[in-house]
């Protein structure tokens, strides 16, 4: 597992690099292969795409898991920890910028990344309604606040949002959190 890690990453150094325009030549010799094997483990630049997107988000996802014995903590610090759980090898937000490439280039991709980007939402929304500091919300706003909280992340996908703003994608979803956690009033 050690070895695909090491070829996922070099992939993700690349896409933030380059975004999807990176051409299989230069994945290649990053990874110091033929471009005849790097066919064997990715027929082609689409699965590239696609199993590196499985390979973030699996990795996020395993790091993401919140022990009981935390979930005692207020909201505030339980949100700090999550977010420190970012993976801090590869630059979401260089990836960002070249959102609209990828939507444009390889949109069967970019429809998995919004259902990876919807999993995220679903495990921020259970993170939030378990902890104990939050009320009890009923049916309706459970489905509301879930709904707001995937919506919201797939709009800080859009690396021109986060840029035009100066925002990156860590500080942009530690705002909303907080909007979400302590609301608007005094």
């Amino acid at each position: 597992m050690e070895a695909n890690r090491k070829v996922y990453e070099t992939i993700l150094h690349l896409l933030e690099e380059k975004g999807p325009c990176f051409t299989t030549a230069e994945l290649a010799q990053r990874l110091r292969i033929s471009k005849r094997t790097l066919y064997k483990m990715f027929p082609t630049k689409a699965e590239i795409i696609d199993k590196t997107l499985a390979f973030f988000f699996h990795d996020l996802f395993k790091r993401w898991h919140v022990p009981k014995e935390t979930r005692q903590l207020s909201s505030s610090r339980l949100l700090q920890i999550q977010l420190s759980k970012l993976p801090e090898k590869y630059d979401l937000d260089k990836i960002l910028n070249y959102s609209q490439e990828f939507e444009r280039l390889y949109p069967e991709q970019w429809q998995k990344l919004q259902r990876f980007v919807d999993e995220l939402g679903k495990m921020v929304f259970d993170f939030l309604v378990e902890n104990q500091n939050v009320r009890l919300l009923t049916v309706s706003e459970q489905k509301v606040l879930l709904r707001t909280i995937q919506l919201q992340i797939r709009q800080l996908l859009d690396g021109a949002y986060l840029k035009a703003e100066g925002l990156s994608f860590k500080e942009a979803l530690q705002a909303f959190y907080q909007l979400i956690l302590r609301g608007i009033l005094y």
